[in-house]
């Protein structure tokens, strides 16, 4: 593939990437000091900090008993996700300070991304200190980032490998891309839409290799989990049952703020006229297995009639924002995934020789939006003694995600010019 042009000196970043630094800390000002005024959380609904991290720390005690996949008596928790996800949090816990530890690992991974995505900057002859600059600052008052920390949830490993895979597709490395594809599918099942990319292309090798790597991590961990592969792949049955009727049919108005779904729309006009209008016609659990059925059916007609016709970044960016609009719980730290597509976004700018179009202006200023709060916005509801705030800033969030998906369905990403790259032709992770 081309090799990103390299300048002789210093130029300026473009006046797109200019406005998107200045609107990223300007939403993030006015994002943070509302909250304060008006006393919401910014951050996440959890009342205690790195509560993800702690949750499950006495199921752990029970690691490798049939004990392991229950309610532990008195803590009101058990684990709920796959087996897959268990040898990541048992190594945090064999340590003597599982929270350094997971910073430790924050710290390194932002760390090496920033270090990387300098360098591909400096490529491209933006000097090292306005690459510092820009990147650092997108990354210290990037909302995503903080609730990832707040929260302490392990979802950071699952977007570190899904940004290799995507960064190894958009490179050209479509063996790698299976790999590590196929890894973050076997984590927590859904980021088996990634593989659709090498779908498009028609990877089917390497396709079918990404699913065996998937595969043989999802029997191997359920094996070492144990006490047996049996038992542990129905212990993991039965924890997703558990966080489907929890998380899937139970609507938490604390939590619905945090919520990008578009599942979590249905749900909070359901809260509203349940609470307003007394009961409902249809229950919860009717409303999740029609919109699973309805959310499925939708991304696959969009794929296959838009999204593998694409653009290699297009479809990258496509195929992220269904990941998270269509699950049925999506928390705002699932918004890391879209670092690295932003990232192979700016490349592709400055890549080109003429400043963007609009539509890529305006995916930076959605982009800008995206990675600052909006959890100041919220609304009361009263009736019959029942009074309640719901915290709607993930809805904007949803919003803005559908402009993003219209924007890269409806205008592809590649230069006019012939010499230049269809595709960001970059390396984010040297070999």
């Amino acid at each position: 593939m081309t090799e990103p042009v390299v300048h002789a000196e210093s130029r300026p970043l473009p006046l797109a990437l200019k406005h998107f630094a200045i609107a990223i800390l300007l939403f993030s000002v006015i994002g943070v000091s509302l909250a304060s005024y008006l006393h919401t959380r910014v951050l996440s609904p959890n009342e205690f900090h790195f509560a993800d991290l702690y949750v499950f720390q006495p199921s752990f005690k029970l690691y490798g008993t049939p004990a392991f996949y229950n309610e532990v008596r008195g803590e009101n928790t058990r684990w709920t996700y796959p087996d897959t996800m268990a040898p990541l949090y048992r190594a945090l816990y064999a340590t003597h300070h599982p929270l350094a530890t997971y910073l430790t690992s924050v710290t390194v991974i932002v760390a090496l991304g920033l270090v990387t995505f300098v360098g591909q900057l400096r490529k491209r002859g933006i000097s090292l200190r306005t690459a510092i600059l820009f990147s650092s600052l997108t990354v210290a008052i990037s909302y995503p980032l903080w609730v990832m920390i707040d929260t302490s949830n392990l979802e950071l490993f699952i977007v570190l490998v899904v940004a290799l895979g995507i960064t190894a597709y958009l490179s050209g490395r479509f063996w790698w891309a299976g790999a590590f594809l196929g890894l973050a599918a076997a984590f927590k099942l859904l980021p088996i839409i990634f593989l659709s990319l090498l779908f498009s292309r028609k990877h089917y090798r390497q396709l079918l290799f990404g699913l065996a790597v998937g595969g043989a991590y999802f029997i191997g961990s359920h094996w070492i989990v144990g006490p047996s592969l049996m038992e542990a792949l129905r212990g993991t049955g039965g924890g997703l049952d558990a966080y489907t009727v929890h998380n899937g049919y139970g609507i938490r108005p604390r939590d619905i703020g945090f919520d990008h779904s578009l599942l979590t729309l249905v749900k909070q006009g359901y809260l509203i006229l349940q609470t307003l209008g007394g009961p409902m016609a249809m229950k919860m659990p009717q409303i999740y297995r029609l919109y699973m059925l309805t959310a499925a059916l939708l991304g696959t007609i969009l794929y296959f009639t838009r999204i593998r016709k694409l653009p290699p970044l297009n479809q990258a960016l496509a195929i992220t924002v269904l990941a998270l609009l269509l699950p049925p719980v999506s928390y705002d730290y699932r918004l890391c995934l879209l670092y690295a597509p932003w990232a192979f976004l700016v490349l592709f700018i400055l890549d080109g020789k003429r400043e963007p179009t609009q539509p890529t202006t305006s995916l930076l200023f959605l982009f800008a939006i995206l990675f600052t709060p909006q959890n100041y916005l919220y609304y009361w509801i009263g009736k019959y003694g029942v009074i309640f705030a719901v915290n709607y800033g993930a809805q904007v969030k949803v919003l803005l995600m559908l402009g993003v998906l219209y924007l890269v369905l409806r205008y592809p990403l590649v230069h006019s010019e012939p010499e230049l790259p269809q595709a960001p032709a970059v390396v984010m992770l040297e070999a």
